[in-house]
């Protein structure tokens, strides 16, 4: 059963279908996202933690340390001062992998909804952003509400609802 939802286009105020798509139609389109920046801390007992790295929190970027890496001694306050400013190069280098993955999936998901949900006679139609967001917007299930669980439960089991 194919779901169609009908609305108006913004642009023309014209009657317009689309395919509602299915609630796991969208799932594994594009790249994978990563998660936060987690780097690894060593205590002095030994234990080694994970850590996630909040660049929101960074008020004000290290500064890269003046003595070459490769001069500094293990430990040393200029040692430190590199492992701040490596972690945070890799924590901003992370986020920006992060952002183009986003973009790329992005990406993949409206082409999807352009291939899959939009018919061909409606897309010369789709002139303003605003077309665009009615668009997405009817082609995308409706998120499930805790009213609507409710509902459901009553409808089905209302001995106990």
């Amino acid at each position: 059963m194919t779901n169609i939802a009908e609305f108006l286009l913004p642009s023309d105020g014209l009657s317009a279908k689309v395919k509602v798509l299915g609630l796991y139609h969208l799932d594994g389109i594009g790249p994978d996202l990563p998660g936060p920046y987690v780097y690894e801390v060593k205590m002095a007992n030994g234990e080694v933690y994970k850590i996630e790295y909040d660049l929101a929190a960074v008020t004000e970027p290290p500064e890269k340390p003046e003595t070459p890496l490769d001069d500094v001694v293990e430990n040393s306050a200029e040692w430190w001062a590199w492992k701040e400013y490596l972690t945070y190069q890799a924590a901003v280098a992370h986020e920006k992998e992060g952002l183009e993955l986003l973009r790329e999936k992005i990406t993949a998901v409206f082409q999807t909804i352009w291939r899959d949900a939009v018919p061909e006679d409606l897309r010369p139609r789709i002139v303003t952003e605003e077309d665009w967001a009615a668009v997405i917007a009817h082609a995308l299930v409706k998120p499930l509400r805790r009213e609507d669980i409710a509902d459901a439960l009553r409808l089905h089991f209302p001995r106990y609802f």
